[in-house]
């Protein structure tokens, strides 16, 4: 089933389903498509979901909202087409979200489903519980929560807050301050250069590049594994350093260094 309409201007798209997958495409284009299908197959539970589907567009506000049934969700596939630079907001319970061009602000809520952000997004709030998250870049403030996903992005552009239990976090730039959380997953920061950065995780490596020519203050604590630092140390009182590093770990090892010498 399809619905379209037509906005000349970004718009906020709210879209809520139960299980399957959401694709959310930004382009330039002046048209909004809205198809839903079953994903696995026509079922009479899936016609009927579709069936009962609340699609609507009024001012700049877009809404899909498909119903739960008791019962067993059936899959289906959110397709939605918006103009580029829109914000959404999703909820789901098993479906993953995917995003492709430039967003505005998204918000994406999924229990057991991966968030991957292919383009840009101006800010990110991202909670999962079992998904990854994965994203290229975000230009404002970023903030991924999961449970045992990994967290992957290329690029923040402001604050930064990861939180997951036994997911790794791979960032590649930091714009501005982070905080960084994991029980047993590894760490690796691309590139810092301002702001304060905490980073705290039980039995995980850490690894942080820092940008060449920035002065970093350092508080660095693991109980059992290894510390390695190979900035070139200058005599500078801790407000001349542009950059505050807090990293804190149990039994595994830290190393800073110059983020020239990292992939990003």
């Amino acid at each position: 089933m399809e619905w379209t309409f037509r906005s000349a201007e970004p718009v906020v798209a709210d879209l809520e389903l139960a299980a399957g997958v959401i694709e959310v495409s930004l382009d330039a284009s002046e048209e909004i498509l809205v198809r839903l299908e079953p994903l696995q197959g026509d079922s009479e539970r899936a016609r009927g979901q579709i069936e009962a589907a609340e699609v609507g567009f009024s001012g700049s506000k877009l809404t899909v909202h498909v119903p739960n049934r008791k019962g067993r969700d059936a899959q289906l596939r959110l397709a939605v087409s918006i103009p580029a630079g829109s914000s959404v907001r999703s909820s789901t319970a098993s479906a993953d979200v995917r995003f492709r061009g430039p967003a505005g602000a998204l918000d994406v809520r999924t229990a057991s489903g991966d968030v991957v952000v292919e383009d840009s997004a101006d800010s990110l709030k991202a909670t999962t519980a079992s998904g990854d998250i994965l994203c290229a870049a975000v230009a404002g403030d970023a903030e991924m929560r999961t449970a045992s996903g990994d967290v992957n992005a290329d690029s923040v552009g402001g604050e930064t807050t990861v939180q997951t239990a036994s997911g790794d976090i791979r960032l590649g730039r930091i714009g501005r301050s982070a905080r960084m959380r994991t029980a047993s997953g590894d760490v690796r920061i691309g590139s810092a250069a301002e702001g304060d950065v905490s980073v705290n995780t039980a039995s995980g490596d850490v690894t942080l590049g820092v940008e060449p020519g920035v002065g970093a203050w350092l508080d660095l604590l693991t109980v059992s594994g290894d510390t390695a630092c190979t900035l070139v140390s200058e005599p500078q009182g801790e407000t001349d350093a542009a950059l505050r590093i807090t990293c804190q770990t149990v039994s595994g090892d830290i190393l800073i260094r110059e983020s020239d010498r990292i992939n990003r």
